[in-house]
């Protein structure tokens, strides 16, 4: 979804359309009922158009502004500065006038009501605004220099100009005046490509590259750098105010997003001089910079309640739902606390640490032995287990107890276990193939255990400061298995993931980037919050209150200070799981699966009553390069769900999923990396069995020209057979894979030099059926099975043709395209295939166009069919 907010007022009336450069609304009638809508003459609509009028002048260049003078005139700015003035009645040119300024602008800003009156303002790729006033038109236009880059996008509020740049500049002019740049601002890293200003409330809002809308306060002659909030849903083209308090933003992916952005709040401060702070239900817990312990009745300080000196370090548990705090010195004093009970203890040597987890404590003393205690509302504080580490310079960093289990985790990456009713005094380690270990972890502080509470089957959650989230689960044989294993990509901004939220219902995880503190869906794969609190000190604590308000409390150099979050101030009017161009889906009965280069996996399902439209279940960065997907639903019930994705670096990833636990994010995974270097992954491909099920079996097609066949046994992956292609018949670019007799399949591969392969698999032996050179040599792209027992191949050069599998000696073309064929599916008999100039064929001969400028691929559900390139198009 790409919009441009031109000029807009109150009442306009917001239609959708996709893949537009420019987009500008404008009242066409006095209530507001009809819009007028101008783009450039390349651009394409999308089918069944909603518009009520769309106008397409045959302009020898792209718009770049449009405004409507009352009802009178329509003007229209071209990127060559020419003016043209319409008819608002039948859209006839009635005046073209050409601007003594004839370089290529991008953007421009149209100020002024009548014909006569207009002054405008347009942004040059040299840097410099130009200012051309009509009534002057035989004047050349007036050249304001300060930007470094060029200018892309320009903004207005009555006095003023805002203007955004290459250089990362925000800046603010006055219209009235031939001055100067009046302010100029920093704060963009990367290009920012719209602007939107709110008068009412002297607020501006850009965005851009960064995925990211920068909110600004201006007044007359300065700007401040309010908030940032984080979406990442594309590169933000466009910014447009809707309501008071709401911003429509679209991406140039194809996302659509409303985000509330009234009020917005700074920080306030709750009190100086903090060292450490904690809190056990409503009281506050402040340990300051003289070295004081103070309990305060509630968080207006009114009251106090306990008072302690000489303490030197608090802890709690980061999480909303702590209820417990300890304080201790450099000595062997400490002091346990919970909501109901203060209790001190002496030690038998000095603390090195303590963490809390719930009611329980886990104390590491200088002798190097760890001890596990229990403050219970009893008002005793129980002994539970001692052990010791193996290495004296290991700090336990995070724990959790699990039924009978111990489960933490240490500054330097390991984790480990011990039983706690037994009288072993050494725990083990949970990952016992360090090398699996060291990619897990690398060494770095485990930031977060945290467990399902309403799951009996002892699953837990592992987060590092390596930017890693992991799963594992404690077996009935009280074993702990890894289910699967995460990281972070960089467009989801989180570099440092520390604390697990259950908010709403809903599942967030905490995390740092650079100087701010991000919240993250974990359903949608995206930051759904972004707060700057300064750097340095990383203490804080997440709240709510009954009214559902969230509050982050933090401290920044002292000051302990207050934000209130709104976790729901963005809605996703249109939503696409991904940043970058989608490169390949497969479709199952109910599901999508889709991935896409900037290394994001995303599963959707079907809405109910709507076969057509899909939402997002699961989205999450799989790795670098995906370049294939395969996924495949099992008969059962629950159903699981199976996918396998593939991309660069000779890496492969197989994910299991139950249908239900897609919100929880409990899923089998495991990667797989050929230990030769066989190249990028370029197919990949499920074995089905008779009775539809997965067989455990899949085949995999890297751009060396080998091909694997893989089978999953006692939770690994065990490679079986290899398939070595000849050199001059190319790579397998495609597979496809057909059900044999029994156990065994046939695997069919399309390659890069025109050739078509069946090999027949039994068990550990291969064989090749048959190999065909084509006469088009222009490279398999697509290739299908259809239920007729045919092969539909799809070529570089265009063409689809089809043949009988049993006697592929007789070829028939079904379609001709004028591009490369990316995608054929067979549905309801009939065979659809679609290529890059954008066309969809089938049997009958019906030819549609999708409104993906870019197709990269086609897949099918149970009810649809499905175009995926710079978006989603579902028919």
């Amino acid at each position: 979804m790409r919009l441009n907010s031109g000029n807009l007022g109150r009442n306009e009336e917001v239609l959708e359309a996709a893949n537009f450069a420019q987009i500008f609304f404008e009242d066409f009638e006095e209530n507001g009922s009809k819009t007028a809508i101008f783009c450039a003459d390349n651009d394409i609509g999308r089918r069944k158009n909603e518009f009520v009028k769309r106008v397409k002048q045959l302009f020898p260049e792209n718009i770049i502004g449009c405004k409507k003078l009352g009802n009178k005139d329509i003007v229209v700015l071209t990127s060559r500065s020419v003016l043209n003035v319409l008819d608002p009645k039948d859209f006839s040119v009635k005046k073209s006038i050409q601007c003594d300024y004839f370089a290529t602008s991008l953007c421009s800003y149209i100020y002024g009501d009548s014909l006569d009156s207009l002054q405008i303002f347009i942004g040059s790729v040299e840097g410099d605004l130009m200012e051309w006033k009509l009534k002057n038109e035989n004047k050349k236009p007036i050249r304001r220099k300060g930007h470094k880059g060029m200018i892309f996008a320009i903004s207005a509020d009555s006095q003023n100009i805002f203007t955004i740049s290459d250089d990362r500049t925000l800046r603010m002019w006055k219209i009235e005046e031939d001055s100067g740049c009046l302010c100029t601002v920093y704060g963009h890293t990367a290009r920012p490509f719209s602007i939107c200003v709110d008068e009412a409330n002297q607020m501006i809002f850009t965005g851009g590259i960064e995925q990211t809308i920068f909110v600004w306060k201006y007044s007359e002659n300065s700007i401040e750098l309010v908030r940032k909030i984080g979406l990442s849903i594309g590169t933000i083209r466009s910014i447009v105010q809707i309501e008071n308090s709401k911003l429509l933003v679209g991406s140039y992916e194809g996302a659509l997003v409303t985000v509330n952005i009234s009020p917005i709040e700074k920080s306030f401060e709750i009190c100086k001089n903090v060292q450490n702070f904690a809190y056990l239900s409503e009281k506050l817990v402040i340990l300051d910079d003289t070295n004081n312990l103070t309990v305060f009745k509630n968080e207006k300080m009114a009251k106090i309640l306990f008072r302690a000196e000489n303490i030197r370090y608090l802890t709690s548990d980061s999480s909303s739902s702590s209820n417990s705090v300890a304080a201790w010195n450099n000595e062997k004093f400490v002091i346990f606390m919970n909501e109901m009970n203060v209790l001190s203890l002496k030690m038998s040597s000095n603390v090195i640490s303590i963490i809390v987890s719930g009611c329980y404590f886990l104390v590491k003393l200088v002798d190097g032995f760890v001890r596990l205690y229990s403050l219970s509302d009893s008002q005793n504080l129980k002994y539970l287990k001692k052990f010791k580490l193996a290495k004296p310079s290991m700090i336990p960093s995070k724990f959790i107890i699990i039924d009978d289990f111990l489960v933490f985790g240490t500054t330097h990456g390991e984790l480990y276990y011990i039983q706690i009713s037994t009288s072993s005094s050494s725990p083990e380690n949970v990952i016992k193939n360090r090398k699996i270990e060291k990619s897990l972890f690398g060494d770095k502080e485990i930031s977060k255990i945290h467990k399902i509470e309403d799951l009996d089957d002892g699953i837990f959650m592992v987060l590092a400061k390596n930017g890693t989230w992991s799963t594992f689960q404690i077996t009935e044989n009280r074993e702990i298995l890894l289910l699967n294993s995460r990281s972070f990509s960089a467009n989801m901004r989180i570099t440092w993931p520390c604390e697990f939220l259950e908010i709403y219902d809903r599942n967030y995880i905490v995390g740092f980037h650079g100087t701010s503190l991000v919240i993250w869906d974990t359903i949608k794969g995206i930051s759904c919050f972004e707060i700057y609190c300064g750097g340095g000190n990383r203490e804080w604590k997440m709240r709510e209150n009954e009214t559902n308000e969230v509050f982050f409390d933090y401290l920044s150099h002292g000051i302990l200070r207050r934000q209130k979050i709104d976790l729901e101030m963005v809605e996703y009017s249109a939503d696409i799981p991904h940043s970058s161009s989608i490169v390949s889906a497969s479709g199952s009965r109910n599901y999508l699966a889709t991935v896409s280069l900037d290394g994001i996996l995303s599963i959707s399902s079907k809405l109910s009553g709507d076969s057509s439209n899909f939402q997002i279940d699961f989205s999450m960065f799989a790795g670098e390069n995906l370049l294939c997907v395969d996924i495949f639903e099992s008969s059962e019930n629950p159903a699981e769900i199976w996918v396998i994705t593939g991309g660069g670096k000779s890496t492969f990833g197989i994910w299991k999923f139950l249908g239900t636990n897609f919100e929880r994010n409990i899923f089998w995974h495991r990667n797989y990396c050929e230990d030769s270097d066989e190249g990028r992954v370029v197919a990949v491909k499920f074995v089905e069995k008779n009775r539809g099920e997965f067989g455990q079996e899949f085949v995999v097609s890297f751009s060396s020209g080998a091909i694997f066949t893989f089978s999953i046994e006692n939770n690994e992956i065990i490679a079986k057979n290899r398939i070595r292609l000849d050199e001059n018949v190319g790579i397998g670019a495609k597979i496809e894979i057909r059900k044999g007799q029994g156990e065994n399949y046939e695997i069919l591969v399309g390659t890069s030099g025109s050739y078509l392969i069946c090999y027949r698999i039994d068990g550990k032996n291969v064989e090749k059926i048959w190999q065909k050179r084509l006469d088009d040599r222009s490279g398999v792209t697509a290739l299908c099975f259809s239920t007729k027992s045919e092969i539909i191949i799809g070529f570089d050069s265009g063409n689809v043709i089809t043949s009988q599998s049993s006697s592929p000696d007789s070829f028939q073309i079904l379609h001709k395209h004028l591009s490369t064929v990316v995608g054929i599916v067979e549905k309801d008999s009939n065979i659809y295939s679609v290529s890059l100039d954008c066309q969809i064929k089938n049997n009958e001969g019906k030819c549609e166009n999708t409104r993906i400028n870019m197709p990269n691929g086609m897949t099918k559900t149970d009810n649809c069919i499905i175009v995926i390139g710079d978006g989603l198009e579902t028919f």
